[in-house]
């Protein structure tokens, strides 16, 4: 492609699985996308809830609708991708997301300034169930080398979601599509990684989405699934680290952090849980993450190095203990949340 100006066609992917409202919002924000050259492409999962009939509805011949044939998981649905014919563009977005008007506009201008890059995104903002403004995501340069991508995220100052992405069809065939993980759980940071690693990431300032911030598959997915998916994207981005030189530097440098912030995360999750049978020890976990960043990072996180992690461990084994430190963590994020509202009555 030259780095003049092309006009591109683009495909918009939405798998969806009872939508209710939120579908509608978000098809209609994909339909009224100010550059003409595009399709919806709609992977509709047996929706229960009148999702289906909606959509067989709509009456547009740039929507197309490929239902299943039996009801698939989350990541079973968004894995038919590679099965359908799409154009050489392709986006995915999540069935409550919505897209501004000018997001292909946008889109098409940063792919013609940016011809070598391999994965291209646009700022977004945050919003809840009912479609009000949370956050802005945090600001990204222009361009993101792949080292540079997965170091953002284990130092937390990445926003990325499964929404928003353009990618090449060619790009995305070449390294496999989705990879398997329960609930999609880090499937698509490692598709961002996979892509990026073919190039690299170009990011236009303009915030061109919104994702919508609600109960989602990540905070219902169970502990040890969720646990399972992060030692094994852990150990894709270690098998990465062969390929780019400063992917594995990042690995040696933030990789125990990261960890040890998501055992912490887990073992908090683990003692909201009341009924022992569907728990995980705080100890079993703490030794598990233990076992598992040693192995692969030979002097990187140890367990007794993070207070809060041993103070969980001696509370989960004591029910008044738990209660007690549960009721500071919901202090604590409370606290939280009334500082995020200041911060974002200040920006406003």
């Amino acid at each position: 492609m030259s780095s003049g100006n092309t006009t591109l066609r683009f495909s918009v992917v939405l798998p969806v699985r009872n939508g209710g409202e939120y579908v509608k919002e978000c098809v209609a924000s994909v339909l009224k996308q100010s550059h003409a050259e595009f399709e919806l492409l709609v992977l509709e999962n047996c929706s229960t809830d009148g999702t289906a009939e909606w959509l067989q509805s709509i009456d547009d011949e740039r929507v197309t609708i490929v239902c299943a044939d039996r009801p698939l998981s989350l990541e079973e649905n968004w894995s038919r991708i590679s099965a359908i014919k799409t154009s050489d563009f392709l986006t995915i977005i999540g069935h409550d997301d919505s897209l501004d008007p000018n997001y292909l506009e946008v889109m098409s201008a940063l792919i013609n300034k940016h011809p070598k890059a391999t994965l291209y995104q646009t700022h977004f903002q945050y919003i809840d169930g009912n479609g009000r403004f949370l956050r802005h995501c945090l600001p990204m340069c222009e361009v993101q080398q792949v080292h540079e991508f997965v170091a953002k995220q284990f130092m937390r100052t990445l926003d990325s979601m499964g929404s928003g992405f353009m990618m090449r069809r060619k790009d995305f065939d070449t390294v496999g599509g989705f990879s398997r993980y329960h609930n999609l759980i880090f499937g698509d940071y490692e598709l961002w990684v996979r892509l990026a690693g073919l190039g690299y990431l170009a990011i236009d300032p303009a915030e061109c989405f919104y994702y919508r911030e609600h109960a989602s598959a990540s905070a219902s997915t169970q502990v040890v699934e969720y646990q399972g998916c992060l030692f094994k994207y852990m150990l894709f981005l270690d098998n990465e680290a062969r390929k780019h030189a400063h992917l594995e530097d990042v690995i040696r440098r933030y990789g125990a952090n990261y960890i040890e912030y998501m055992c912490e995360g887990l073992i908090n999750r683990g003692l909201t849980i009341r009924r022992t049978t569907d728990r995980k020890p705080a100890s079993q976990i703490a030794n598990e993450f233990h076992s598992f960043s040693t192995s692969l990072m030979p002097d990187g996180y140890m367990v007794n190095r993070n207070p809060r992690i041993r103070i969980a461990i001696l509370v989960d084994k004591w029910i008044i203990g738990r209660a007690a430190y549960l009721s500071i963590l919901k202090v604590r994020g409370l606290l939280r949340s009334m500082l995020n509202q200041d911060d974002r009555a200040e920006r406003a």
